[in-house]
């Protein structure tokens, strides 16, 4: 999978690390429910897909996340693109790391990227009931054969011939990987550079004599 490598080597055998190593294989079940789904949807003719160049959740939308997901971004950062470290932060959509000119994804950090936008589009929530609740994206067009835009129950079975991953399980996991910082989930613009701060003086500690110092600057706010 394309998270394979994020987690920085010095961590390994770390609380941190231990972390992080949870949070992708955890992030890992997440593609294989979601791709489970969308196959199952393709063949009973219901193909789920984003519409192609799409970025509309990025230009409305900057994630609140976790520091443990800040963390996992920031590992990305500091191991895959640096380059992105000084890219300014705001809280104020489009997503910073939203890049309109790229091809498919437009995330410059997508095997880095928080858990809302992994789960978003192609997971299920819970109904008041306990039933999980599927709608396709307001940009994918409804089911040719019916005009249905959302389905409860049964019924995504039905159309779709299996289940989304429901987003309320996977969240509440991400929580239970640290829940002393269950309480400080903060906007992007605020969790990352702390992140950063925090991951950077961990592997300064964490490196040996003979490895070089990681120099990742936190990323200015806007």
């Amino acid at each position: 999978m394309n998270d394979e490598g994020i987690i920085p080597p010095p961590l390994q055998g770390s609380a941190l690390g231990a972390q992080l190593a949870s949070l992708a294989e955890l992030y890992e079940r997440i593609e294989f429910a979601q791709r489970g789904f969308r196959t199952a949807a393709a063949a009973a003719g219901k193909p789920i897909t984003c519409p192609a160049g799409c970025g509309t959740c990025c230009e409305g939308f900057v994630p609140d996340v976790l520091p443990i997901e800040a963390a996992y971004l920031a590992a990305f950062i500091i191991g895959r693109r640096p380059d992105l470290a000084c890219r300014p932060l705001s809280p104020n959509p489009p997503c910073p790391f939203y890049e309109a000119e790229r091809p498919e994804a437009h995330c410059a950090v997508y095997a880095g990227r928080p858990l809302i936008c992994r789960l978003f589009a192609f997971s299920a929530s819970i109904d008041k009931s306990g039933k999980p609740s599927f709608a396709l994206c307001r940009r994918m067009p409804a089911l040719a054969d019916s005009g249905a835009r959302a389905w409860t129950g049964d019924a995504i079975l039905q159309a779709f011939g299996a289940l989304p991953p429901a987003m309320p399980s996977f969240a509440a996991e991400v929580l239970g990987l640290d829940p002393i910082a269950a309480g400080e989930r903060q906007s992007l613009d605020a969790a990352l550079p702390r992140a950063l701060s925090r991951l950077s003086l961990a592997l300064r500690f964490a490196a040996s004599d003979d490895d070089p110092e990681p120099n990742a600057p936190a990323p200015r706010a806007a």
